[in-house]
């Protein structure tokens, strides 16, 4: 384990020797000014087509996770949701409205294991370079914490929490895919053990799922940061949804908020946005976060302590800074424009 000084977090010397020279900031593009598509970074798998240069620091947490019989169970459990084969497509495709076949999708989702669904159409800017997709939709799902469990964070029970959700969204994941395929369609589940091709937080913003919030994780109006992502891609003709930009309100609360901030042990949240890969956005110092991430096999103190992911809180709180923007808008003088 690493330890506390008076300067701070002090990693344990064998991540620091693992450490690559590369900085895993430079690859997710901080401080660049134009746009381009993400690089992989970390859990994923080294191919010709992708390079890692964190791959033995990510070998160090997989191989410490798996060494406990309740991490090794989980991690077996993830591997198999992620391996079993899903079912052959039909031979004949069966014909319905998008709309129709959207509302479908959605009512089977929440009934198999998903809180949330939306739907939105693909872009490649989403995809990660070294991969392609060629499918034209791709379904969100959101799995939800027991906020009880992750409010442990850092500690083992946490842990196992956000293990059980991953667990949960793979299943619902796999069993919508196949519902897919067994109407004629083509249809992919999020594997996301080393390799998922997709960066999940775009699309989940775009589907209505909510804004990132300063510690580098979404908010959402009814389960704040507290829960996780999945999704499938397919081909089936489908509607897609639209974002909430009512909780774009969150960014002026996150610019004023200190708690992740404060309670981030490495110091890794910064107080204002900055230029990553051509846009301004909150972003978290991947260098200075994962050592203590490996340390602590997830960490998830930023998503425990975050006010929105309390149960109820961030309905509640949404609401009151719409009700505020509302105010400070009718307040605001009128001039006349000439």
């Amino acid at each position: 384990m690493g330890r506390f000084t008076k300067d701070g977090y002090r990693p344990p010397l064998l991540h620091r020797l693992l450490k690559p020279r590369q900085s895993g900031n430079d690859i997710n593009g901080l401080g660049e000014k134009t746009f381009r598509r993400p690089r992989p970074v970390y859990h994923f798998r080294e191919t010709p087509s992708v390079s890692l240069p964190h791959k033995w620091v990510q070998q160090l947490f997989y191989s410490r996770m798996i060494r406990t019989e309740e991490f090794h169970d989980r991690i077996e459990e993830r591997r198999y949701n992620i391996t079993r084969p899903l079912k052959p497509l039909a031979d004949v495709r069966q014909h319905d409205t998008p709309g129709n076949f959207s509302r479908q999708v959605k009512e089977f989702a929440l009934v198999h294991e998903a809180d949330m669904v939306g739907i939105v159409a693909m872009r490649q800017e989403w995809v990660y370079d070294g991969f392609e997709i060629e499918q034209p939709w791709i379904i969100m799902l959101l799995v939800s914490h027991d906020y009880e469990r992750l409010s442990t964070a850092p500690e083992y029970t946490a842990n196992m929490e956000v293990l059980d959700q991953y667990n949960r969204g793979h299943r619902a994941g796999y069993e919508l895919a196949n519902w897919i395929r067994e109407r004629g369609y083509f249809a992919e589940r999020y594997k996301g053990f080393l390799g998922t091709p997709i960066t999940m937080i775009p699309p989940a913003i775009e589907a209505g799922f909510g804004e990132l919030g300063k510690h580098g994780s979404m908010i959402n109006r009814k389960y704040g940061s507290n829960f996780r992502l999945s999704y499938v891609l397919t081909d089936m003709p489908l509607l897609a949804d639209k974002r909430d930009d009512d909780v774009d309100v969150v960014n002026d609360f996150c610019a004023r908020c200190q708690v992740c901030t404060r309670e981030c042990p490495t110091n890794a949240i910064s107080d204002r946005k900055q230029i990553v890969r051509g846009e301004e956005k909150w972003y978290v110092n991947f260098d200075k976060c994962v050592p203590y991430f490996n340390d602590t096999y997830g960490c998830a103190v930023c998503i425990a302590v975050c006010p929105f992911s309390r149960p109820g809180a961030a309905e509640s709180l949404i609401e009151r800074l719409l009700k505020r923007r509302a105010r400070q808008s009718a307040d605001a003088p009128v001039t006349e424009a000439g």
